[in-house]
This record gives structure tokens, sequence and C-alpha cells, in this order.
């Protein structure tokens, strides 16, 4: 389970062939997919846009 290292946590919809991989109560944190011949691994962290990624764009 990656939780930790996370600002804050957006909550996930998820359809078939989605799954959820991770809840808390009703609300879906983390969910897998299959695509392809690998998975794909979902988890919604808007800070990460905005504290890592654009930040490392801006320092290039």
């Amino acid at each position: 389970m990656l939780l930790s290292g996370l600002k804050v946590i957006s909550i996930l919809s998820v359809k078939p062939p989605e799954q959820a991989l991770v809840e808390d109560k009703l609300n879906i944190i983390q969910a897998t997919s299959q695509y392809g011949k690998g998975t794909v691994f979902a988890i919604d962290d808007p800070c990460i846009c905005n504290g890592y990624i654009v930040n490392e764009l801006l320092n290039r």
C-alpha cells in the first residue's frame, strides 16, 4: 500500500474492468486495471502536479 508521502488523497471512481485496490470505508483510494499485457496502477494526489511536476518543469 502506497500512501506515505501523499499530501492530499482524492477519491477515485472505477468501472469494470477497473478494480479497487485500497478502500477507506466506501471511498476508493487506489485502483488497478489490465491494459494490454500490463497493469495500470492509479492513485490521485492533486498536489503532485503543483508541488512536484510543475516545479520540476520550471527548474529545467
